[in-house]
């Protein structure tokens, strides 16, 4: 039965990519055919996994994984846009053809299209990781990144010099609102007084839009 032989390697799979989260589709990297009594597990890396960002803390991840954990024939498709529902669907379906017994999906971005892609592939397994969806071949795991993001609103609190502290985010998918939630709280644990700017730009792919909008906040205090 698939799902309890999924379970003996995808739970520590999941628990290297939680930790570690804590190219075009030619990039995509896979072991050679592997034997018939291995696990095959493909990883979404929206984004660029070189950027410093929790998408590249996914792929640190993938790489502990292919690197520690034996008997599991594991591959990554990356530079992926982040915000096209479409492009993650496609991304999605490219890796499904090459028949795994799951694919992970980093980032909460990837719930509608995994929510579609999912039922077209009713024998892959699909996880997101910081999801909120789930289905019956589709489970989400969740980073605790409020509890980061609390912090660091207190620290913000703390050390701000002009009352006014800004947050930043692309999309709204579930995960971005609770850490906005919990960096709003962190900030007036410490200091109920500042004046708090968010905004989401809707876009995780252009630098050029998020630069704006930071500048904006700046210049707003």
């Amino acid at each position: 039965m698939i799902y309890i032989k999924l379970f003996k390697f995808a739970i520590p799979l999941l628990l290297f990519l939680l930790v570690s989260c804590g190219g075009s589709s030619s990039d995509l990297e896979a072991e050679n055919e592997p034997p018939g009594n291995e696990s095959v597990i493909r990883v979404l890396v929206p984004g660029n996994e070189r950027s410093k960002s929790f998408m590249a803390s996914g792929f640190r991840g993938f790489s502990r994984i292919k690197s520690e954990i034996s008997n599991v024939d594991v591959g990554y498709l990356s530079d992926i846009s982040e915000t096209s529902e479409e492009a993650l669907s496609e991304a999605l379906r490219k890796l499904a053809e090459d028949k795994p017994d799951l694919i992970i999906a980093v980032g909460g971005q990837n719930d509608k299209a995994a929510e579609t892609v999912s039922k077209e592939f009713s024998d892959i397994q699909f996880v997101v990781v910081q999801g909120s969806v789930k289905g019956e071949n589709l489970s989400s795991y969740t980073v605790k990144q409020e509890q980061s993001a609390y912090l660091a609103g207190a620290l913000a609190g703390l050390l701000t010099e002009s009352n006014v502290v800004g947050h930043l985010s692309g999309t709204t998918q579930q995960s971005g609102l609770d850490a906005r939630g919990a960096f709003y709280h962190g900030l007036i644990s410490t200091n109920p007084e500042a004046d708090f700017l968010t905004i989401f730009t809707g876009d995780m792919d252009n630098p050029d839009i998020n630069k704006e909008a930071a500048k904006a906040q700046i210049d707003a205090g």
